[in-house]
């Protein structure tokens, strides 16, 4: 098995692990498609992030937008507690974690723009619409909308 691994932006290269199969690449932080695109096109089993939450999901969404999510496992090692880091569990630089745990498959929540939600959103005070797929969650005004993915939730088979 092949892992390639992105450390994102001014990360502490010393604590990367070496080992057998292991690929580090650096980036800088938010990598854009040029930076990307032409390591996910020889990654063939899992794909290790270690950065903030940015920069997984600047990663993540290459991923989807290259169709890659179903065939590759995707790791994070975060630099900082963060959204992300907490919702899912992910302790501060674990990298034993991200390289041998099995993969699980995972809701994936996207924003009007084109982006991925991989922590916690949060937009306070709102007024307006919000929809979640094709139902309409709130229409006129609220304190607060807070959206993030439910990690005990199965992920959907097929986009909607």
């Amino acid at each position: 098995m092949t892992t390639t691994a992105l450390s994102c932006g001014n990360v502490d290269h010393g604590t990367r692990p070496e080992r057998a199969g292991l690929r580090w690449f650096d980036l800088p932080a938010q990598p854009r498609r040029e930076d990307v695109d032409p390591i996910l096109a020889e990654t063939t089993d899992r794909v290790i992030v270690h950065g903030t939450d940015a920069d997984l999901a600047a990663v993540v969404l290459r991923l989807l937008r290259r169709d890659l999510l179903s065939t590759l496992a995707v790791g994070y090692v975060p630099v900082v507690t963060s959204p992300a880091s907490a919702l899912w569990g992910i302790p501060v630089g674990n990298f034993e974690q991200a390289l041998d745990s099995p993969s699980t498959p995972s809701p994936l929540i996207r924003d009007d723009s084109g982006g991925v939600l991989l922590g916690r959103g949060v937009i306070a005070p709102i007024t307006g619409q919000v929809y979640c797929d094709d139902r309409r969650m709130l229409h006129g005004s609220a304190r607060a909308v807070e959206v993030f993915p439910d990690p005990a939730a199965p992920a959907r088979p097929e986009p909607t």
